[in-house]
């Protein structure tokens, strides 16, 4: 008589005990010899860690280029007020020089639009398309980048010199006034 073991008249314990054991052994084998199943358990942490850490540093970087981007921006604005401040302060003293001669000449103020386009013209040398002074009839427009403002020429019977205004209403007036003595 062969020997049996309770429950096992077949032989069907056994062959599941052996093919579940097979089973195990095939996946412990893979798993210590191929090192990208460990990697894969793990990578969507790590990755999502590098991607974390790439996106933060690009933020970084684009925030430190848009701020000196910015800041040149800012620097061309303030240097083309300065340049529109001194250009109209060179014309106010220029005009005045002009008009107080002929004050003391007894001569009465005034100035054709030939000799003030004259006396303009070296005033428009270094206009650029964002920084400009240019003579529009007989007003002057100042640009600076994305504003402009108009300022009139007016003299008064009180005063032989004339005077350059603009709307104080307008940033950029006010912005070339503060720069420039009282007028």
């Amino acid at each position: 008589m062969s020997r049996s073991r309770p429950g096992n008249a077949f032989g069907l314990e056994a062959s599941k005990q052996t093919r579940v054991q097979e089973v195990r052994k095939i996946q412990r084998a893979q798993s210590t010899k191929d090192p990208t199943t460990r990697k894969m358990q793990t990578a969507p942490r790590d990755q999502n860690a590098f991607v974390l850490l790439d996106l933060v540093f690009a933020i970084i970087l684009l925030g430190i280029l848009g701020m000196s981007a910015w800041r040149s921006s800012f620097v061309q604005e303030r240097l083309c007020t300065a340049k529109l401040a001194q250009k109209l302060q060179g014309l106010q003293n220029d005009l005045s020089a002009i008009f107080t001669k002929q004050y003391f000449h007894a001569q009465t103020p005034a100035l054709s639009a030939e000799q003030f386009a004259q006396i303009f013209l070296p005033y428009t040398k270094g206009n650029t398309k964002a920084c400009a002074l240019t003579l529009q009839k007989s007003t002057l427009l100042a640009l600076n980048h994305k504003q402009s403002t108009f300022f009139h020429i007016s003299s008064s019977a009180l005063f032989p010199r004339p005077q350059i205004r603009c709307s104080f209403e307008n940033q950029l007036c006010k912005k070339i006034h503060n720069r420039l003595a009282p007028l």
